[in-house]
């Protein structure tokens, strides 16, 4: 292995060390207060990624992601000034977003897959140690609980050793999915197997209906299509449209069909409710509507419903921006969206269906759960460019050099 290839593996382990910390080590005396001393240490990852960027004259950010991740940014930052909010909560969203996305920009467009085999190793080998940890001991390595004011609720979170049970779905479908953007190899495939192993067992464990349902999407499409004719007619930007629509009315009406209501309450052991989650749906509405403009402020951070007496976020991602930033919040967020999903839709590259199928399976996950501020959203996001940076391997660089010599010799 050359020196260079070397350095650059520690040092995306070390970013990712960095961004992608296991839950774990909050709980752990030594590592807790380096844990929590995070921030610094990621805003100096940051400073490297621009002097990275600069390099190459910023050609990593020249597309279209990057400005849809600036609109988005430059939204929230007109609700924080216009609400008087926590700018710390946005400083950090901003510097997590750039920073993931200026190191992942960057990698892909070397161009060597480097980036893309050192993630699916990474996080598969955290999901492995996850896993084990999650049987050897079923009631976590912590739990957070918290209690109402009057004593009369509690929610109870078991802290895994990666992360809580329904933010496992994230690491377990890019996991998946950049085990199957890597090289034809040998131990390529076993990884893919592995990762699918890890990946239904965790879910399985933790009984996340969400993380369950995307799952087995992505399962059924890396067996049954992602090498087949069916791919390219199958998979792309309105199909998975009509899918995603169909899911949120599925969700939010499941009550009514009986066939659901039963694999819900019989199956996967779920109220009807999702845990409540159709109550404080209802609060959202409510509150949308007496603020739909600028929503209510409190960028990124959510905790602003209150049910059962417990402050909780809207368990629905467009419900959490339209809540904390209305239309303006949602319309700068749509923008990003637009930017990421057009960035990968291309039906001449394999990859494409796999990020677009990825991503769709983390809206999925994102129908009950709210993740406004988190790397692993910002890093699927990101990972769209490896579409338009292709990756060249041995036979295509000399399939390349005989066209332009055939080219020449006219």
């Amino acid at each position: 292995m050359r020196k260079s290839r070397f350095l650059e593996i520690i040092g995306l382990l070390f970013f990712g060390l960095v961004f992608f910390t296991p839950r774990a080590f909050e709980f752990i005396p030594v590592i807790s207060s380096f844990y929590n001393k995070l921030f610094p240490v990621q805003c100096v990852v940051l400073l490297f990624a621009i002097i990275l960027s600069a390099t190459c004259s910023f050609k990593n950010l020249r597309n279209i992601v990057t400005l849809g991740a600036v609109i988005y940014l430059l939204a929230g930052l007109l609700l924080v000034v216009y609400h008087g909010g926590d700018y710390k909560l946005y400083i950090r969203s901003g510097v997590h977003l750039a920073a993931v996305f200026m190191i992942v920009s960057y990698e892909l467009r070397k161009k060597d897959n480097c980036l893309i085999e050192v993630t699916a190793w990474f996080l598969n080998i955290l999901l492995a140690v996850n896993l084990v940890l999650l049987i050897l001991k079923p009631e976590g390595i912590s739990s957070l609980l918290t209690y109402s004011e009057d004593m009369a609720f509690k929610q109870l979170d078991r802290v895994n050793f990666l992360e809580v049970d329904n933010r496992l779905s994230l690491p377990v479908l890019i996991a998946i999915a950049t085990s199957f953007m890597m090289p034809d190899k040998k131990i390529n495939r076993v990884l893919r197997i592995v990762s699918l192993v890890i990946g239904g067992a965790t879910n399985l464990l933790t009984m996340s209906g969400t993380g369950i349902g995307s799952f087995f999407v992505m399962l059924c499409y890396v067996v049954f299509i992602h090498r087949s004719k069916l791919r390219s007619k199958l998979i792309n930007m309105k199909t998975l449209l009509v899918a995603y629509f169909g899911c949120t009315m599925l969700i939010v009406y499941a009550g009514m069909i009986p066939p659901l209501r039963n694999i819900i309450q019989d199956v996967l052991h779920k109220d009807i409710t999702f845990s409540g989650r159709t109550y404080i749906w209802e609060m959202c509405i409510k509150m949308i509507a007496g603020h739909p403009l600028a929503g209510y402020g409190n960028f990124d951070s959510g905790w602003i419903i209150k049910w059962n007496g417990i402050m909780r976020n809207a368990h629905n991602l467009f419900f959490d921006i339209l809540i904390q930033g209305g239309i303006i919040l949602l319309a700068g967020y749509l923008v990003f969206l637009l930017t990421v999903f057009i960035t990968a839709s291309d039906k001449e590259n394999k990859k494409s269906q796999l990020i677009l199928v990825l991503l769709f399976c983390l809206f999925v996950v994102m129908l009950c759960e709210s993740f406004l501020d988190n790397n692993y959203i910002f890093l699927a996001y990101s990972l769209a460019l490896a579409v338009k940076y292709k990756y060249m391997d041995k036979k295509d660089t000399i399939k390349l050099l005989k066209e332009k010599l055939r080219l020449k010799a006219r």
